[in-house]
Order: C-alpha cells, then structure tokens, then sequence
C-alpha cells in the first residue's frame, strides 16, 4: 500500500513538473493594453481596475462588446451588442 501510494506521488509530481515547465516554455505573445473607456489611460489586459482613474473595468464590458448585425430580413434593425 506504501509503495502504491509514493508510486503515485512520484509520478503525480512529474506530470505536474512536465506540464509547468511545458507552460513556461510556450510563452504565449503578451496582450496589448486597451485604454480605458473613461480616462483613456492603457488599462494591462486582465487588470481589474484602471490604474490611473481606478474605474473598474467589468462595469465597461457592455462598452466594449462587439457588435453583431441583423441578417439581411432586418437589415433595419439597430446593431445588437453581445454580451
């Protein structure tokens, strides 16, 4: 049972040291800041909160959503954001 249970540990930790390393080495291309919608200061992508005028950033999803338009039997309709 003892040597189950290290045989277990052992190769949990491997796996955990392989996927690790396998993250850090992929080094996925850093995102760009987006300003922020009310100071206009660069907001670093994943931040909570502008760092200049404390806004925080979830309130200003809406703002940022893309638009999608009505097909071609409402092409009249206004744009709808999605949310």
């Amino acid at each position: 049972m003892l040597l189950t249970t290290l045989a277990f540990l052992l190769i949990t930790l491997l796996a955990m040291w392989w996927h690790v390393r396998a993250s850090a080495s992929a080094g996925a291309p850093a995102a760009k800041p987006v300003p922020c919608p009310r100071c206009r200061a660069p907001v670093p992508a994943g931040a909570a909160a502008c760092p200049a005028c404390g806004a925080p950033q979830q309130a200003f999803e809406l703002y940022r959503a893309p638009f999608a338009r009505a097909g071609a039997e409402d092409a009249a309709a206004a744009p709808k954001a999605l949310v």
